[in-house]
């Protein structure tokens, strides 16, 4: 019996020093990747929109949806309002796209006014209505 705890001690010895080498293996994997982001703005770009696309809101959805006549707010949570932020989400890549290569051209400031006015449209289908004071350009900022 002696034995055979001196063979299992020995097991999980050999285990650990594995997973150590592998976790520095990828931690070292990790530092190369990262430093290539950072000295590379398009790979940065790239990056922040696959893990925007694969991110799953910690929030846990509403039971229910906000009831017809809420106003929105300035500073809401898109996961409060779920036909809106699926909107949001179905638009992301091409959102990011046009941010990354046409950057403030006509063809992005029509999609931005376009997903504003689609996010409007969505939101009354649901009988909810913008706060006086959020035009379309705090709209469009929280898009952003």
């Amino acid at each position: 019996e002696a034995a055979q705890l001196a063979v299992q001690k020995k097991k999980r010895k050999v285990n650990r020093q594995q997973q150590q080498r592998v976790a520095q293996e990828l931690a070292q994997q990790a530092a190369r990747l990262a430093a290539q982001t950072i000295a590379s703005p398009e790979v940065a770009k790239n990056l922040l929109l696959s893990m925007a696309l694969v991110r799953i809101n910690p929030r846990s959805a509403p039971e229910q949806l906000p009831s017809p006549g809420t106003a929105i707010v300035d500073g809401f949570f898109w996961g409060t309002y779920p036909p809106l932020e699926t909107l949001l989400r179905n638009h992301m890549r091409e959102y990011y796209e046009l941010s990354v290569t046409k950057c403030q051209s006509k063809l992005q400031q029509e999609f931005n006014n376009n997903l504003t006015i689609q996010i409007r449209r969505e939101a009354s289908k649901h009988g909810w209505t913008f706060a006086s004071n959020f035009n379309d350009k705090v709209l469009r900022d929280r898009i952003r």
